[in-house]
C-alpha cells in the first residue's frame, strides 16, 4: 500500500514524506487508543485496590501486603506507560503536521521556482527575438544610406583626383 510515495520518498531523500496523511493519522489514532485502553486498565486497577483496602481480609496479612505492592507497583508503571504513550501520540501527531507543512511549503517553492524560470526563458527569448528584429531593420534602413555615403565619398575623390591632375 502506497508502494509509489514509499519509492517517492527514497529516492528524493525524504522530501516527499514516507507515510501518506491517512497513515499518519492512523498511527496517531492508534498510540491514542492504547494510551486510553491503558488508562482504563490503570482506573480498573486502582478501583481493585481501594476496594480491596476498605474490604482486607484477616487472614495471612503479609501475602494480602506483598499482592498490595505489586497492584500499586503494578499501577504505577501503567501509569507511566500511559503517559508515555499519551506524549508520543502528541509528538507523533506535532510531527506529522510539521512535516506536512514543510512538504507543502517545498512543492509551492518549487512550482514558483519553475514558474519564475519558465517566465524567464519566455522574456529571453522574445528579448532575442526583438533585438534580431531591431537589427534587421536597421540594417535595411541604413543600407541605402550607406551606399549613397560611399558613390558620394567615391565622387568627391574622383572630383579630387581630376582637379588635381589638370592646373
Amino acid at each position: 500500500m502506497g508502494i509509489i510515495r514509499k519509492t517517492l520518498s527514497v529516492s528524493t531523500i525524504g522530501l516527499i514524506s514516507f507515510r501518506s496523511k491517512k497513515e499518519r493519522l492512523e498511527r496517531a489514532e492508534r498510540a491514542q487508543r492504547e494510551a486510553e485502553e491503558s488508562l482504563e486498565r490503570e482506573h480498573v486497577a486502582r478501583i481493585a485496590a481501594e476496594r480491596h483496602a476498605k474490604h482486607p481480609k484477616k487472614k495471612r496479612p503479609k501475602r494480602r501486603e506483598r499482592k498490595q505492592q505489586r497492584t500499586s507497583e503494578a499501577l504505577a508503571v501503567a501509569v507511566e506507560r500511559g503517559r508515555r504513550a499519551g506524549r508520543r501520540a502528541r509528538k507523533a501527531a506535532k510531527r506529522a503536521a510539521t512535516s506536512e507543512a514543510v512538504t507543502v511549503a517545498v512543492e509551492r517553492s518549487r512550482k514558483a521556482g519553475r514558474r519564475a524560470r519558465k517566465a524567464a526563458e519566455v522574456a529571453a527569448r522574445k528579448s532575442v527575438d526583438e533585438a534580431k528584429a531591431t537589427t534587421t531593420s536597421v540594417k535595411e534602413a541604413a543600407a541605402p544610406k550607406v551606399e549613397s555615403l560611399a558613390t558620394r565619398a567615391s565622387d568627391a575623390i574622383e572630383q579630387l583626383s581630376h582637379t588635381s591632375e589638370q592646373p
